[in-house]
């Protein structure tokens, strides 16, 4: 199975706020032409750190979407498997916290009939194999949930302590899962940019992430 054939796009520096922007916000504006997410409509993401004593901490991922106007507080259901960022994050209120995988995050919302993303961020940490693991526990729900005019962006890392893979590593692993391409298919996702988003970790990191999107209509 050829799932797409996909040109590269490099991101020298761009930072967690300008891939962000690249590939969440102009995504789906470029996409679905939303100005912001549809009102009964929610933003899932795996966001690390989001809050500080005060509150909201500028420049993190929260803050960025309500800066932008792309979203409002309550539509962001954040997701933290770290007990001490967690803790901090509920310090912002409105906004949904979970400190729990985020699939089992999902179950719990899907049993209180209460989940309808327009956009889930699975920002991960992982290599493409549990990344792509993952990815496709999500599409199952997505698509037993029937969610339609939706965006995944899918980040795995592809560079990190001296060990690096070509962004295609991330392809070939799809077609070599059975079940991704089987959900896949079955929800009828597609690949809409053609393209991969690579960039370079924040601060001082020898970490390199790869983008891509995906979307069900």
């Amino acid at each position: 199975m050829s799932i797409l054939q996909q040109g590269q796009k490099n991101w020298n520096d761009p930072k967690k706020k300008e891939a962000r922007k690249a590939t969440i916000i102009e995504v789906a504006r470029n996409l679905f032409k939303w100005k912001h997410i549809p009102k009964n409509r929610q933003y899932w993401s795996l966001c690390g750190e989001c809050g500080c004593d005060s509150g909201l901490k500028q420049g993190t991922e929260l803050d960025q979407l309500l800066q932008q106007k792309f979203l409002t507080i309550d539509q962001f259901y954040g997701v933290e498997l770290n007990s001490d960022i967690h803790n901090m994050n509920t310090k912002i209120v409105d906004a949904h916290w979970f400190n729990k995988d985020i699939r089992d995050a999902i179950d719990s919302q899907m049993r209180k009939k209460n989940f309808n993303p327009a956009i889930i961020n699975v920002d991960t940490t992982n290599i493409p194999h549990n990344a792509v693991t993952l990815l496709t526990d999500i599409m199952y729900s997505v698509n037993v949930a029937d969610i339609h005019n939706i965006i995944i962006v899918f980040n795995v890392v592809i560079k990190t302590h001296g060990k690096q893979i070509d962004a295609f590593d991330i392809i070939k692993e799809m077609e070599n899962n059975s079940r991704f391409a089987s959900k896949y298919t079955e929800g009828n996702w597609q690949f809409p940019i053609k393209e991969f988003y690579v960039y370079s970790g924040t601060g001082a990191s020898t970490t390199d992430m790869c983008s891509m999107i995906l979307m069900r209509n």
